[in-house]
């Protein structure tokens, strides 16, 4: 393979850029490419590098502009668009751990992963029906776990407009559709979730463990030798 224009564009400062360069691009599968991890190759540099920046970089931003005042039209739907963003991304961070340790000839199915970790972890619960209600617009018969999440719209107080009057005559305040307090505190309890798992903490790895346990086979038991 011929990685002379890597080298070309990128020799400025020697040759090492991009002799470098040309490592990590033929050995992506090595250890050399963990010098830039892949955000999509494994579960914890996915949550470090997209699912929780989604919170601390655009969400919780947002959510202190609006607590200091800053009321513009445009910053409801920028809150709302930053919400499920980040709760969708929050979200499919179970889909990464599941794959990157699947096994299918030890593993259940996805589906019945998810189920028996949202049972156990009901913040995780909750996060999926916020998401799938984002996702899907309505449930399409498909119960929610919590019913207040059957429909996308269910997720945002209703815009309205405020009419009074004062010594100028008849004024109004118009209110944008704006997150639902419950539904806030939700994806911060989820994002608290995803942030002790991965600091590696000894609640984490009770957490994996679980995680891991959840996804085995039962395994036939053996017949007895006894008589």
């Amino acid at each position: 393979m011929d990685f002379s224009y890597l080298l070309h564009d990128h020799n400025q400062d020697g040759a090492a850029g991009g002799v470098l360069v040309a490592i990590l691009s033929e050995n992506h599968g090595g250890k050399m490419a963990e010098i830039v991890p892949n955000p999509f190759n494994s579960h914890y540099w996915y949550l470090v590098r997209i699912a929780i920046p989604n919170c601390t970089a655009d969400f919780f931003p947002a959510l202190k502009r609006r607590a200091e005042g800053h009321q513009k039209s445009q910053s409801e739907e920028e809150l709302i668009r930053y919400f499920v963003n980040a709760a969708e991304a929050l979200n499919n961070s179970l889909d990464y751990f599941y794959w990157e340790h699947f096994d299918k000839d030890k593993h259940v199915s996805d589906d019945k992963f998810f189920k028996s970790a949202r049972k156990q972890y009901p913040e995780l619960a909750t996060l999926a029906d916020i998401a799938n209600a984002y996702k899907h617009a309505q449930r399409n018969g498909k119960k929610a776990t919590n019913p207040s999440l059957a429909k996308a719209s269910q997720l945002v107080n209703p815009g309205w407009f405020e009419a009074y009057a004062n010594e100028y005559g008849l004024q109004g305040k118009l209110h944008n559709p704006s997150v639902k307090a419950e539904w806030i505190q939700s994806l911060t309890e989820a994002y608290q979730f995803w942030m002790q798992f991965v600091n590696e903490s000894p609640e984490a790895k009770q957490i994996k463990e679980s995680f891991l346990k959840m996804m085995l086979k039962e395994q036939p038991s053996k017949p007895s030798n006894k008589v």
